[in-house]
């Protein structure tokens, strides 16, 4: 049997955009390690557990210029322990999202992809990268 919120891990395939970057409420680190393809939400490794019973803002640097602002909702997470300091690997869905900011923000992960890894671009047939 699956863990809860396996189902929603698999449900959208993940892409890991480089150095892309966040901030999210309540967290003084978040880093960003793959975004569903649509663009509808993300996998972040934060210093902080996301809480489970509210969205929390979510703003994602695109270059130093431009920022897409999110709310979203975790929707499972596991905490790793590392010598030094426990980081929390959490999925977050984008909670009623602006169409606009999704699709800017997929334009901006397949523009990223044709340039750095064009083998992974999921226009050309290449192979995307698991959750």
């Amino acid at each position: 049997m699956a863990p809860p919120g396996e189902d929603d891990r698999r449900s959208e395939a993940r892409l890991s955009p480089g150095d892309l970057e966040c901030d999210i409420e309540g967290t003084r680190f978040a880093h960003i390690l793959g975004v569903t393809i649509g663009g509808h939400g993300m996998r972040v490794m934060t210093d902080k557990a996301l809480p489970s019973d509210r969205a929390v803002g979510v703003e994602v640097h695109l270059t130093d210029t431009e920022s897409l602002n999110f709310n979203g909702l975790r929707v499972w997470s596991e905490s790793k322990n590392f010598e030094f300091t426990q980081r929390f690997i959490s999925g977050v869905r984008f909670v009623d999202p602006d169409p606009a900011a999704c699709e800017r923000l997929h334009a901006f992960i397949e523009d990223f992809l044709a340039r750095e890894h064009p083998e992974k671009n999921p226009a050309g047939g290449g192979a995307n990268e698991p959750s």
